[in-house]
């Protein structure tokens, strides 16, 4: 059964306010394939070409999140008529009639998609990973000495912690639009504290950036923006954990 949970999030700067859009969709290929006539026509196009069932699976959960936040946005009832487009590191391109530079950040993890959608004058990311043990090794390799210092620090079990730090470096690289093509060392964070029921990150060279993350039994959630700008994530926080 396909579910569904969309809202907006309130992001304060020194003298502007912005508005972002969030989508949580969780649906299976067979539910999935029948959202197939929302896509674009240029979506439509890129999915005839998809041959396999994972992969099929990971586009069009990744497609519906960001169409319904920015359709949750914007205001917009036509799905068909919002374009997500691939730019050349792979980052998602929204190409909107409504003639307004929004973009959108997404991810996706088995059978949930999470996207934000938001003016491109405030950047944001979102990165969603499935906590998984045998992912461990591979985590490691990715983590510096003071970087598992400041995860004990926090008391999380290891496979939580590598998880979360994952998402947190994964998360800005999508803020800054390279993906993981650049160096991991970028990346690198500064320091980890909880924050009520969330734990809050600065980045060490990428310090105009700050995290905020959450996470249940199964999977890890980060939510990336600029250091100066104020928010409350409680609405968000509370779709994700309905959506488990």
């Amino acid at each position: 059964m396909t579910r569904k949970k969309t809202g907006q999030i309130t992001l304060h700067r020194e003298n502007t306010v912005f508005t972002a859009g969030y989508c949580f969709f969780r649906a299976e290929l067979p539910e999935l394939l029948a959202g197939v006539p929302l896509l674009h026509p240029e979506e439509r196009a890129y999915f005839e070409t998809l041959k396999f069932d994972r992969r099929k699976t990971s586009y069009l959960l990744g497609r519906m999140a960001a169409k319904h936040a920015v359709a949750e946005l914007m205001g917009e009832a036509d799905l068909r008529s919002i374009w997500i487009d691939t730019g050349v590191f792979r980052f998602p391109v929204v190409k909107y009639a409504g003639g307004q530079n929004i973009q959108v950040s997404i991810s996706h993890c088995g059978t949930l998609g999470v996207a934000l959608a938001f003016s491109e004058m405030h950047p944001l990311g979102v990165d969603l990973e499935h906590i998984d043990e045998g992912r461990l090794p591979v985590l490691a390799t990715q983590i510096t000495d003071e970087e598992k210092q400041i995860l004990a620090a926090l008391g999380l079990p290891e496979t939580v912690g590598f998880t979360l730090l994952w998402t947190i470096k994964e998360g800005v690289s999508k803020t800054l639009r390279t993906g993981l093509t650049m160096d991991f060392k970028i990346l690198t964070v500064k320091s980890m504290k909880w924050a009520g029921n969330t734990i809050e990150t600065a980045y060490r060279a990428s310090s105009q950036y700050k995290a905020f993350s959450c996470y249940d039994k199964d999977h890890v959630l980060s939510f990336i923006l600029p250091r100066k700008t104020k928010v409350d994530l409680g609405g968000f926080w509370e779709a994700f954990g309905e959506m488990g």
